[in-house]
């Protein structure tokens, strides 16, 4: 049997039935009564810790344990039923008529978290299902702290969907219900087994940025688009008004300057360039962060002097998150790096957008080919989608 979910439907909270799947290892029921165990195969690993069930799994037989299905902790006196976010962002569905995903609150920057929770949402969208929240990484709120700008990420979440309560409602507590459904770390998973899944269920997939595959347009529909952008949609903008307008991320203050994410300042300046030459008189405006709040800073202002020598606006370290986002979400020309933090604005984003060798639309086109002689007329069929 193929199946990439375990199930523990209507369970009483002091009894928890685990079925677990991996490839050549038999099926294994799995009882527990407050600390007492029965167990199967003596390849799988369980242990009984008061409440929690903590599984690991060696290596025998040929199971491969990168590849195994991954298992959720249950915890025993946790709730059977989750809460679920009611944000329109999140409620594309009726969340009892529906199975409710969940995914994992990222552990690094700001951009790669963000993003995750857009792709739940736009998954849940696409599949039927209503997306329950992002299940944070330790409790107390401290993993909500973002490394690199040092701030802290619920603030970005309420801004960014424009609703003081969206942080509240999207974050559920680790240990704090059980899963109906705990899926592998692929997309595809959820696909297949979609059919599967009852109504108001509660499906937790770790990783949805995996097996997510390009194009994504039918993921990403311009309804979808409009719905998770209505708060970015309200913020104010510093573009000149009455003007088109060209928005650039500079992935700067994480990285030293010799890494091969940071893309050379001539490479935008070559863009900046060639989208002149098609509208002159475009307001241009550069996203970047010298890493102020960093312990080790490798970037100085004079290092964007060549765009304000170019009559290019820069913004730093002074503009939110969320500021830059609403700016990449709503640029008639949008300029992306090799970071999470472009692509948060930039899949929002329903006009011509230059990415760099990620291209997760069938719209957008590759910067590092502005050089080739087919770049000018993709970038001018680009440059149709404004309007």
């Amino acid at each position: 049997r193929e199946q990439g979910c375990a199930g523990s439907y209507g369970l009483p909270a002091n009894e928890a039935m685990l079925r677990l799947l991996l490839g050549p290892v038999a099926a294994l029921a799995l009882k527990v009564h407050d600390a007492d165990l029965e167990h199967g195969p003596s390849d799988l690993a369980l242990i009984a810790d008061k409440n929690r069930i903590v599984q690991s799994y060696a290596a025998e037989d040929g199971v491969d344990e990168t590849s195994s299905v991954r298992f959720t902790i249950m915890d025993a006196d946790a709730p059977l039923t989750c809460g679920h976010c009611t944000l329109s962002a999140c409620a594309f569905h009726d969340a009892n008529k529906s199975p409710r995903l969940y995914v994992s609150e990222m552990s690094d920057g700001g951009g790669h978290r963000m993003v995750t929770i857009l792709r739940g949402m736009a998954i849940a969208a696409h599949m039927n299902m209503t997306f329950g929240g992002a299940i944070e990484l330790a409790s107390g709120g401290a993993s909500h702290i973002v490394p690199v700008h040092k701030t802290n990420f619920t603030n970005d979440v309420n801004e960014f969907f424009g609703d003081q309560s969206a942080s509240t409602q999207l974050f559920v507590k680790q240990d704090a219900c059980k899963f109906s459904l705990t899926c592998r770390d692929n997309v595809e998973t959820i696909m297949k087994e979609r059919s599967s899944y009852p109504d108001a269920s509660q499906v937790r997939c770790r990783a949805v940025n995996n097996g997510l595959r390009p194009p994504l347009n039918d993921w990403f529909t311009p309804a979808v688009k409009a719905t998770l952008r209505r708060g970015l949609d309200v913020r104010p903008l510093m573009f000149a008004s009455g003007f088109k307008t060209m928005a650039l991320h500079l992935r700067r203050g994480d990285l030293p300057k010799n890494h091969v994410n940071c893309l050379p300042n001539s490479y935008f300046l070559s863009l900046i360039q060639m989208v002149r030459k098609r509208i002159p008189s475009i307001d241009v405006h550069v996203f970047s962060n010298i890493g102020v709040n960093k312990d080790v800073i490798f970037w100085q202002k004079s290092d964007f002097d060549d765009f304000k020598a170019a009559n290019v606006k820069v913004h730093l370290d002074e503009v939110k998150s969320v500021d830059a986002w609403a700016h990449f979400s709503r640029a008639d020309v949008l300029v992306t790096s090799a970071s999470h933090f472009s692509m948060t604005g930039a899949v929002l984003n329903e006009k011509c957008v230059i990415g760099h060798e990620n291209l997760l639309f069938d719209y957008w086109i590759d910067g590092r080919f502005q050089e080739k002689p087919e770049f000018a007329s993709k970038l001018d069929a680009c440059m149709k989608r404004i309007v």
